[in-house]
């Protein structure tokens, strides 16, 4: 370990960062204890006491030349680079944690579905808004309720018969 790593105060003990563990390109041991050094540990979340973000509640920091979220330049100090086309989730749904050890790298569509907003409400609901089950796929990928469905095609065909009737015209 390095002179520098060694004068870390005692509770970031159990937090050390190694040279091995920083493969970004201008960050040195001393950034990665100063990153350390605005968490505060308590009841297994380690949250982040420098800057967040007031709409988002994510902590975010000037790291390697860029503005960047706090939970994710733990991530990397950590346990390493997160993979292409990941994002990373947090298990303990806490956004100001940067504990690696609660959160996880997963593709965005699994980050969603695990979510508490609008997408992840709608992927739970198993019933259309009449109660009926969501029991067929639409042509676009979405689901549907094919009473309802059935519904809707025999009041169109109503509605277009007596269009035509009006008309004069044959269906």
């Amino acid at each position: 370990m390095t002179p520098a790593a060694q004068g870390t105060p005692r509770t970031m003990s159990k937090r050390r960062t190694s040279e091995s563990q920083i493969r970004a390109g201008n960050v040195t041991i001393r950034d990665a204890v100063d990153f350390w050094a605005h968490t505060i540990c308590s009841d297994g979340c380690w949250h982040w006491t420098g800057r967040t973000n007031a709409r988002t509640g994510y902590g975010y920091l000037w790291w390697d030349g860029r503005r960047q979220g706090a939970h994710r330049v733990a991530y990397e100090l950590a346990k390493g680079a997160i993979p292409v086309g990941m994002q990373i989730d947090h298990l303990c749904r806490n956004r100001a944690c940067v504990n690696p050890s609660h959160m996880e790298p997963v593709p965005p569509r699994v980050n969603y579905l695990r979510g508490v907003g609008i997408t992840a409400q709608a992927a739970a609901r198993t019933a259309c808004p009449r109660g009926h089950a969501y029991d067929r796929v639409s042509k676009d990928g979405s689901r549907d309720c094919g009473t309802c469905h059935a519904d809707r095609m025999r009041e169109r065909r109503a509605a277009r018969a007596a269009i035509a009737a009006a008309r004069g015209v044959k269906p």
